[in-house]
């Protein structure tokens, strides 16, 4: 059994998905997971893993992690009409990164002021690989707060799947 353990990207609150004022991600369609509430304009990576996106626009990160799994970090709602004013990224495509390492920066009075909301989404978008999920509390957590959310990983099947 294979357990992949997240550590929390923000200091804030953590929510459900479905208290994010957004319907695609409240509605699980961009994936699974759990969103988070900053208080501090910085986001650090959950995981081990290796930066496979960098929108533009600085307020999405995309990391995969050893075991494959996929993870959206999206910065706020509706952030990407900001084109990138606000934010400062510390990594690029094909860094390798571990929990708890600078990702983006983010001047919260800007965004709160400039997009819908700065609810932030942490979400599997390969939830296919996930076989269970658990999650810490939703409470007020700690900028890489060990084990806010874990997820054990689906056998795989010796069906010639890739990893």
């Amino acid at each position: 059994m294979t357990r992949v353990q997240f550590s929390s990207p923000v200091q804030g609150r953590m929510i459900p998905l479905e208290e994010v004022p957004d319907q695609i991600f409240a509605a699980q369609l961009v994936g699974q997971g759990v969103a988070f509430m900053p208080e501090r304009g910085e986001v650090v990576s959950p995981v081990n893993g290796e930066v496979i996106h960098l929108h533009a626009s600085k307020h999405a990160i995309g990391i995969r992690t050893p075991e494959g799994l996929e993870v959206l970090l999206h910065i706020g709602i509706d952030t990407s009409l900001l084109k990138g004013e606000g934010f400062t990224s510390y990594v690029q495509e094909g860094d390798q990164v571990a929990p708890g390492q600078l990702l983006v920066r983010f001047d919260m009075m800007y965004i709160r002021s400039a997009s819908t909301s700065l609810a932030t989404p942490m979400v599997i978008t390969n939830p296919e690989k996930v076989r269970s999920w658990s999650y810490a509390p939703f409470r007020g957590v700690k900028k890489g707060q060990a084990s806010v959310m874990s997820v054990v990983l689906e056998e795989r099947n010796g069906g010639g799947e890739k990893p």
